[in-house]
């Protein structure tokens, strides 16, 4: 009866009466017009059809029926957006409730919100009586300017070292099991945060699943110190603030990103509440997926470390772009400051004016390129970092591409030649995708070939098809169940041939003979690459020690591998799970050793940058 209830829904309401709720209607013909809510646009392309009870963009490309619509305008579930609508037309599901409500909570996880909720009550009382005494904690709170409000506001509290938290917590007769796995007590009942200044870490709904300690001093290490996940806390399922600033974030469609919590605080402070941060994590799907439906905004720090964390972020917003409607701006902070430091400079003036003149994708990956254009960089070190910005190229709607190309042209980056080349050759779809349908027919005009050698039509994603707006995943790879399995970034660009390379090593060991270890440890590896540099200089040294020359159980070996620790065998193993799932096959042997040449060959892609091969 389940499935049902959605038909139920549809069947007794009007899409018209829905939409028209939020949006301006023009009938035209025997369909109505209006100006796309999901993407800026002055002439209307939104068409809503009551004959058929759908909705499409010939803008944007989004579409369905009154239950899509609500849930992308008001940014809800599916779920929320079935009931939202049976409300509004007083449709009764009364029937479906109980296999509509979410999943409960079990009763291990009810114990550790009330082990949570009252070490909280404890931090936040210990701050209030012992800043009375406590000259490092007096002397913290005024320098980071932590009036009542704030403190308030984000529930902060202190651990206090002379606090036995474990005899507290005990004294309030909660479960042992609870208190044991809170990530609040060591194996020695002794307290996990220790003289910290401490914020609790709440989950979409607003249970508190872990806390966050800072150190008084910033000598201490570590400076910040947080929970260690347990069954209520997954870090990459949560972003720090969110349930305080999610009623903002749905109203404006937008949301800002940033590194720590005294970041947060302080673009609370300067009036933008819907501000949250990874704590250190990389984004992954399930924090976006609490993003879907806006524009995020990446605010890092200017450093080394804020660059790379704006790279990955940046990389899994755009995988997952289409899907979960989200797309990126930037905040550019050349300052050598973070954002609760820029705040006390002048009361947040000067903040507003970095955090208001954001920048989108294009100008972005512009600057990018203005950057390595003027660097030092020998001119092969600079055609590897412009492959390594192109990965994200792909990305982008044609029309951004199109607009980017224009702006590398004016200004001088690359002439028509090597820009259209380039475009060329490292403009690709370099991974599976089941988002939208292949048109096989335009691929075979212009992506027959990629570095050289044919590709296998069947599983790249050349294009978007407007008029055809259906799944199909048919000709892509299943799930496996593999207990190895994790959420790694996506293998694209010179990432993805690396791993066709592991690939072929794996199925195709006697490849390496001729080869030496030194062919691949040189090879330029960046960022996240060099895990699987790791992985392939293993691998070829293990069969050229014992001379291995079929195929072999790979996972056996790194398990009963005693001179790996137990972390870098599970970083191997994961690598070696993702890559079994590359939908392209391996290299035969030429493209094998073509690959490992292009690599090693420097004179190979400075080509680019002098004479055009005839």
């Amino acid at each position: 009866m389940e499935e049902n209830v959605w038909e139920l829904v549809l069947s007794k309401m009007d899409i018209i009466s829905v939409i028209a709720e939020s949006l301006p209607l023009i009938k035209q013909g025997k369909n109505f017009k209006a100006c796309c809510p999901f993407h800026g646009e002055k002439t209307p392309s939104f068409v809503v059809s009551p004959e058929k009870q759908i909705f499409k963009c010939f803008g944007c490309g989004k579409s369905g029926n009154a239950i899509k619509f609500v849930e992308l305008q008001k940014s809800l579930t599916a779920i929320d957006a079935l009931k939202y609508i049976a409300n509004k037309f007083n449709i009764d599901i009364s029937q479906y409730e109980k296999r509509l409500s979410p999943k409960q909570d079990s009763q291990e996880h009810l114990d550790i919100y009330e082990v949570n909720k009252t070490a909280l009550d404890l931090f936040e009382y210990e701050l209030l009586v012992k800043i009375k005494n406590n000259k490092d904690l007096q002397s913290f709170v005024i320098k980071r300017k932590l009036n009542k409000e704030l403190i308030k506001a984000f529930k902060i509290g202190f651990a206090d070292k002379e606090t036995n938290l474990y005899k507290f917590l005990k004294g309030k007769n909660l479960n042992e099991f609870a208190i044991a796995n809170a990530s609040l007590i060591t194996t020695n009942q002794k307290n996990f945060f220790n003289n910290r200044v401490i914020f609790p870490i709440q989950d979409k709904n607003g249970n508190i699943v872990a806390f966050s300690g800072r150190s008084l001093n910033s000598e201490d290490t570590p400076k910040y110190l947080n929970s260690a996940e347990t069954s209520v806390f997954v870090k990459n399922e949560v972003l720090f603030n969110f349930y305080n600033a999610k009623a903002e974030i749905n109203n404006l469609k937008e949301v800002y990103l940033v590194e720590g919590q005294f970041d947060v605080i302080a673009m609370y402070k300067a009036g933008y509440k819907n501000t949250v941060a990874a704590m250190g994590t990389s984004l992954s799907k399930q924090h976006l997926e609490l993003l879907k439906n806006c524009q995020i905004n990446l605010f890092f720090d200017n450093d080394k470390a804020g660059k790379l964390a704006t790279q990955k972020n940046l990389r899994q917003i755009l995988y997952w772009s289409k899907q979960l409607n989200i797309k990126p701006y930037f905040i550019i902070n050349k300052a050598d400051k973070d954002a609760d430091e820029l705040y006390n400079l002048d009361e947040g003036k000067t903040l507003k004016n970095i955090v208001e003149n954001k920048i989108d994708i294009v100008a972005y990956l512009l600057n990018n390129f203005v950057e390595v254009k003027n660097s030092n960089l020998n001119d092969t070190e600079k055609i590897n970092q412009y492959q390594f910005l192109f990965e994200y190229v792909y990305y982008l709607e044609t029309d951004l591409q199109l607009v980017l190309k224009n702006k590398l042209l004016e200004n001088k980056i690359f002439n028509a030649e090597i820009c259209d080349e380039l475009f060329k050759n490292y403009v690709k779809p370099n991974f599976p995708s089941s988002n939208f349908k292949v048109n096989k027919e335009k691929a075979k005009s212009s992506l027959n070939y990629v570095n050289d050698y044919p590709i296998d039509l069947n599983t790249i994603e050349p294009s978007f098809i407007e008029e055809d707006y259906q799944i199909n995943i048919n000709h892509f790879p299943k799930p496996k169940n593999n207990k190895y399995k994790k959420n790694n970034p996506p293998l694209i660009g010179r990432a993805r041939i690396i791993a066709l390379l592991i690939k072929t090593t794996l199925q195709q060991p006697q490849f390496v003979k001729n080869w030496k270890i030194e062919n691949f440890s040189r090879i330029n590896y960046y960022g996240s690459q060099s895990q699987l540099k790791n992985l392939i200089c293993y691998l070829v040294k293990l069969i050229k020690d014992q001379n291995l020359t079929d195929k072999q159980d790979w996972i056996k070996y790194i398990e009963n591998d005693h001179k790996l620790s137990n972390n870098i065998k599970q970083e191997y193993l994961q690598l070696i799970a993702q890559i079994n799932d590359i939908a392209e096959t391996s290299y035969n042997k030429d493209q094998y050793d073509q690959q490992i040449n292009k690599l090693n060959d420097s004179l190979t892609t400075k080509k680019l940058f002098t004479k055009r091969k005839v």
